[in-house]
């Protein structure tokens, strides 16, 4: 009996040491996991998080703790909304609730609370045994910063193009100006007064500074700063683009038809769009002047397709080589020579409508030349 009891109290404590050397060794090979995941999360150029719901922040890498301004302690057990602007809370919270792992932007908030473009993902995931949320950050602010630089180029170099235009508008008016004001002053002169023949180049003076009035006017409010997205339709944007343009095209003899399908009102940035809408007919222009075609045309096309307003630019310019196609809206890519072109103005064009603006631009070669579609979401 005592010999049975012997065996059974050692098979036990065998038992017990298999058990525990088994323990350790889970111990440590968790242990070893927890370390790996903390030196894989320090060497990624995000910011990421690991949100426990009921204990808050359990885990912040080095990046994290720059971008938001927190040390170690400062940052555990915080909420993962602590670091998001009051206006995006929303967002976040429902894409948390779906599970969301795609990644979408909103304003990230550091201990002092400055603010700062952020892209952000998240996943759930065990971590140290425990379910937990997985967040990660990417500043977005060098990005945002380089584009907005892109963009002051873009605009400026359309100054220049505008400033052109504009300087070409103004010749014939300012010379019918000049023979007016030197008719007159020689009837004064040679006093040959003619009340009605004065009244008459009177009011051809007053048309005249008008319409000089009306180009200033033109220029000043499509570069005018508007944030604010307004109800438009494609062919005020149309109208008053070649408002700025049509005069030069018109000299050039470059015959513009209008096919208007749609008059829907589309929810948009007024100005900007103005600005890639011009930017596509000057692109036109110069094609149709470079290669010399006859009868140049340059078609504008609007029509609705289910929920998407669609504006159509298409040229009989002979289209864009098959092997630049794909490389048209990268930024510094251009056909034309150094001196004549920036490579940004499609490039712009296609952030504004793609970023801005919440839509796409696209190029294809129709059956006489270049068609750019831009297609923008009903509301």
């Amino acid at each position: 009996f005592l010999f049975a009891h012997y065996l059974v109290l050692l098979l036990y404590e065998n038992q017990q040491n298999e058990s525990n050397e088994k323990l350790e060794k889970e111990v440590h090979i968790q242990k070893e996991a927890l370390d790996s995941f903390k030196i894989l999360i320090d060497s990624t150029i995000e910011a990421v998080l690991v949100f426990d719901k009921e204990k808050g922040i359990v885990e912040c890498n080095k990046v994290g703790l720059e971008m938001f301004k927190y040390t170690k302690e400062q940052i555990l057990g915080k909420s993962i909304l602590d670091f998001v602007y009051k206006d995006d809370i929303k967002l976040v919270q429902e894409m948390m609730k779906l599970n969301k792992t795609g990644s979408y932007e909103i304003r990230g908030v550091d201990s002092e609370g400055n603010l700062a473009p952020v892209l952000v993902s998240g996943a759930d995931m065990y971590y140290n045994s425990k379910p937990v949320r997985v967040v990660t950050v990417f500043d977005l602010s060098e990005l945002k910063q380089k584009d907005k630089l892109l963009q002051l180029q873009s605009r400026h170099a359309v100054m220049g193009e505008m400033i052109g235009m504009i300087a070409h508008q103004w010749r014939q008016p300012l010379a019918a100006i000049s023979g007016s004001t030197s008719s007159l002053s020689l009837d004064l002169m040679m006093d040959s007064y003619d009340k009605e023949t004065f009244e008459k180049e009177i009011d051809k003076i007053s048309e005249h500074t008008q319409f000089l009035s009306t180009t200033i006017d033109d220029f000043r409010n499509f570069f005018k700063e508007n944030k604010q997205k307004s109800h438009t339709t494609f062919e005020e944007i149309i109208q008053s683009s070649l408002s700025i343009i049509g005069p030069n095209l018109e000299s050039k003899n470059i015959e513009i038809i209008k096919e208007y399908q749609s008059d829907d009102s589309v929810y948009t940035y007024a100005n900007e769009l103005k600005q890639v809408v011009l930017n596509l007919i000057k692109n036109a222009q110069d094609v149709l002047l470079e290669k010399k075609i006859e009868n140049p045309k340059i078609t504008i096309s609007t029509y609705k397709e289910k929920n998407q307003f669609i504006l159509v630019i298409c040229d009989n310019g002979g289209g864009i080589r098959a092997d630049i196609l794909d490389n048209i809206f990268d930024p510094y890519f251009t056909t034309k020579e150094k001196r004549d072109g920036t490579g940004l103005g499609l490039y712009m064009s296609k952030t504004i409508i793609e970023e801005h603006c919440g839509g796409t631009i696209s190029v294809s070669n129709g059956a006489f030349g270049a068609e750019f579609k831009i297609m923008l979401k009903e509301g």
